[in-house]
C-alpha cells in the first residue's frame, strides 16, 4: 500500500533532521534517486508525487500551493500537535521540480511545476498562492534555529528569484557532496583564510571531485566544467553558478582546517597550516619576518616552543617557533642557535621567490610558505588576521575596499603602476630609503580599494563572492566546529563587501543588528551578553531598493562557558584568608579556593 502524505512527511523530515545532523547546515536536495530511497522498498516517484498532489490537507482547496499554506497554518495555529513540520513534504516536492529537466528545453520553474500538476496550459504563469510559499521556508529556518539538535536549514535564493530562487538554491548540491566538501578542501590544500580565485576553485572542485573516494555526481561536475566565471552569457546559468560558488565559499569559511579523512580516532587531524611573511609598517627594516598561523593551536607547542626543520633551495636547516599570546599565530621564527634572534629574511630572495617549507622530525610537512605568484607578494593589515594593525600579513588575494601591499619583481613595476593608477582609490611606489636592507630586485607599493583585476596575476584577481572570515577569539578544539571561548569570542570580517552590509545576530529565533567595530573593510563583534551552548547564526546582508533582504554570507559559532575543575583537597578560606575546616560550603557565606603560586 503506498505511503500517505503524512508518512512521506515523516520519512522525508526524519532523513534530512537527525540527531547525525545536529549542529550542521543541512541542504535539501531531493532528485528522483533520493527521494525513491527515503521512501523504502516498493516506493516510486510517482507513490511520492501523488501522495503530496492528493493530499487534502487541513482545509480543502482546489489550489495545490494554497493546500501547502493551510498546511503551514494548522502548524502555526496547532503546534503542540506535531513533532515537526507537517507542510516539510511540500518543500521537498519543490525542490524536487528544481532538479528535473523540462521536455521543451526550458529553464522555467513554473513551466515544470505545472506540468508535474497537470496543468501544462498554465505554461510559465505561477501557481495559485505560490507567491507565500516563502513564508514555509522562512518558518523552517525559524524553527532549525530554536530547536537546532536535529540540524539546521537556512534559506538561500538563487538570484534575484525570490521566490523561485529558494528551491533552485537547494538543487546545486546534494548532503552526501557537502560531506564530501571538507575532504576534498584538506586534499587541495585550501584553508579558511586562503580564500582563492572562483576560477581557481572551481578547477579544484572538478580535479578533485572528478573521480577517486571523494567523487561528485556527474551532473555537478559537468556544470562545472560548462560554466566558467568570465564567460557565462545565460543569466539563469551564471545565477546558479554564482550561486553554487558562494555557497562553496560559505562552506570553506565555515571549515576549521581538519583532515576529515582519519579512520583512527586516537590519532590527531592532520591540518592544513600555512605560514605568512608579516611585515611591520612602524619597523618595516627590523620587524619582517616569518610567522605560523596554526589550525591546531597550542597542540603543536610543548613549553611554549618548538624547534622545526625549513627547507629552501633544497637546503635544510633549524628554526625555533615560539608560541604567540597572539592566538593562534606563532611569534616570528627564530634562528636556532641559542641567539634567540629572528630568522631575517628581507634578504633572502630564494624565500621571496620559491617560498619554505617548514618539517616536524618524523618529517611530516607542518607547514607551508608558498611561491610568489609570478613575483608578486600581496599583504593586507593585520588587524584582518588577529594581529596588530601595525603588522601586515601576507594574504593570497587582495580584495575590495582594503589598504594592501604589494612586493614585486622590479620586471612588473611598469605594470603595477598602471595597473594602480586605472584601477586602484590610491597606489603608490614605496621609497627604497623605507625598506632597508630588503630584496634589491623586487620593489614595494602601497595600495587601497582595487576595483578591477589585472590579468596574468591570480593574487591580482579581485573576488566576485562575498565570503566571512572569523578574526581573532580563542578557538576550542574538539565538538562542533567554530567553537569559540565565551569570554574571547572571535570578531567578525567581511571579505569583498560594498561597504553597506548589515550583519544580524541571530539567536532562539530573534535577531537583532551587530556593532560595526571597523569600517574600512567591514568588521563586526559579537555582544558580550551572546548566551552559551546554544548556535549563533551572524547573517550579512543589504536592502535593496524594493526593500527586500538580500542575505549574502553566513556563518555559526558556539560560545563556550569557561569551566574550572577544582581539586577537593584544595585549602578552602574565608574572606579574611584563614583556612576552614569541615568546609560545606554556603551560597551566603563566600569563600575562596585554591591559590596561585609565583616563584
Amino acid at each position: 500500500m503506498p505511503l500517505s502524505y503524512l508518512e512521506w512527511n515523516d520519512r522525508l523530515f526524519t532523513h534530512y533532521f537527525n540527531d547525525e545532523k545536529r549542529d550542521t547546515e543541512v541542504i535539501l536536495y531531493a532528485d528522483e534517486q533520493i527521494i525513491e530511497k527515503i521512501g523504502g522498498v516498493n516506493s516510486s516517484i510517482e507513490d511520492f508525487l501523488n501522495a503530496v498532489k492528493n493530499w487534502g490537507g487541513y482545509k480543502l482547496s482546489e489550489f495545490f500551493c494554497q493546500r501547502a499554506f493551510n498546511t503551514f497554518e494548522e502548524w502555526e495555529k496547532k503546534p503542540n500537535l506535531f513533532s515537526f513540520p507537517p507542510y516539510f513534504a511540500y518543500l521537498i516536492f519543490f525542490v524536487y521540480v528544481s532538479t528535473i529537466d523540462d521536455s521543451t528545453g526550458s529553464d522555467s520553474y513554473h513551466r515544470k511545476l505545472n506540468t508535474i500538476l497537470g496543468q501544462k496550459y498554465r505554461n510559465t504563469r505561477p501557481q495559485h498562492s505560490f507567491y507565500k510559499m516563502w513564508m514555509l521556508w522562512h518558518d523552517l529556518e525559524d524553527w532549525t534555529d530554536k530547536t537546532a539538535t536535529l540540524g539546521q536549514y537556512s534559506v538561500w535564493s538563487l538570484g534575484h528569484h525570490d521566490h523561485v530562487g529558494i528551491p533552485l538554491s537547494q538543487s546545486l548540491i546534494s548532503n552526501d557532496e557537502k560531506l564530501k566538501l571538507p575532504c576534498i578542501f584538506y586534499k587541495a590544500k585550501l584553508s579558511p583564510d586562503r580564500l582563492i580565485s572562483e576560477e581557481a576553485l572551481r578547477d579544484l572542485l572538478v580535479i578533485n571531485g572528478e573521480s577517486g573516494k571523494y567523487k561528485l555526481r556527474s551532473p555537478l561536475i559537468q556544470f562545472l566544467k560548462e560554466n566558467h566565471p568570465s564567460e557565462i552569457v545565460k543569466e539563469e546559468k551564471k545565477q546558479a553558478f554564482r550561486m553554487f560558488l558562494k555557497y562553496i565559499y560559505n562552506e570553506l569559511s565555515n571549515w576549521d582546517g581538519q583532515d576529515c579523512d582519519r579512520q583512527d580516532p586516537t590519532q590527531s587531524k592532520g591540518f592544513n597550516t600555512h605560514a605568512n611573511i608579516c611585515l611591520n609598517i612602524k619597523r618595516m627594516g627590523s620587524n619582517t619576518g616569518i610567522r605560523i598561523k596554526f589550525s591546531n593551536g597550542d597542540s603543536f607547542f610543548t613549553a611554549g616552543s618548538r624547534v622545526v626543520e625549513a627547507e629552501n633551495g633544497g637546503q635544510r636547516f633549524k628554526v625555533v617557533c615560539k608560541e604567540s599570546s597572539q592566538t593562534p599565530w606563532s611569534k616570528r621564527l627564530e634562528v636556532s642557535d641559542g641567539t634567540n634572534k629572528p630568522w631575517d629574511i628581507r634578504n633572502n630572495t630564494e624565500i621571496w621567490e620559491n617560498g619554505v617549507c617548514f618539517f616536524d622530525k618524523s618529517n611530516k610537512v607542518i607547514a607551508t610558505l608558498p611561491e610568489c605568484d609570478n613575483g608578486i607578494r600581496i599583504f593586507c593589515r593585520g588587524v584582518y588576521s588577529g594581529l596588530d594593525s601595525e603588522y601586515w600579513v601576507e594574504t593570497y588575494r587582495v580584495e575590495r575596499n582594503c589598504d594592501f601591499l604589494i612586493a614585486s619583481r622590479k620586471e612588473n613595476n611598469k605594470k603595477l603602476l598602471d595597473w594602480g593608477d586605472k584601477e586602484c582609490d590610491f597606489f603608490e611606489e614605496i621609497d627604497e630609503a623605507e625598506l632597508p636592507s630588503f630584496v634589491k630586485t623586487w620593489s614595494f607599493f602601497r595600495g587601497k580599494n582595487a576595483v578591477h583585476s589585472l590579468q596574468g596575476f591570480n593574487c591580482l584577481d579581485i573576488p566576485q563572492l562575498v565570503s566571512i572570515r572569523l578574526v581573532g577569539g580563542l578557538r576550542l578544539k574538539g565538538g562542533v566546529k567554530n567553537q569559540y571561548l565565551q569570554t574571547n569570542p572571535p570578531k567578525i570580517f567581511l571579505i569583498n563587501g560594498l561597504g553597506t552590509e548589515v550583519a544580524i545576530f541571530k539567536v532562539f529565533g530573534s535577531s537583532r543588528p551587530l556593532p560595526v567595530v571597523f569600517k574600512d573593510p567591514q568588521i563586526w563583534e559579537i555582544p558580550r551578553d551572546a548566551p552559551s551552548g546554544e548556535p549563533i547564526k551572524i547573517e550579512i546582508g543589504y536592502i535593496e531598493s524594493d526593500n527586500n533582504w538580500r542575505k549574502v554570507a553566513q556563518i555559526r559559532i558556539f560560545l563556550i562557558p569557561a569551566t574550572i575543575n577544582v581539586a577537593n583537597d584544595l585549602p578552602k578560606t574565608d574572606r579574611y584568608g584563614e583556612i576552614i575546616s569541615n568546609f560545606e560550603g554556603s551560597e551566603d557565606a563566600p569563600y575562596l579556593i585554591g591559590v596561585k603560586v609565583f616563584t
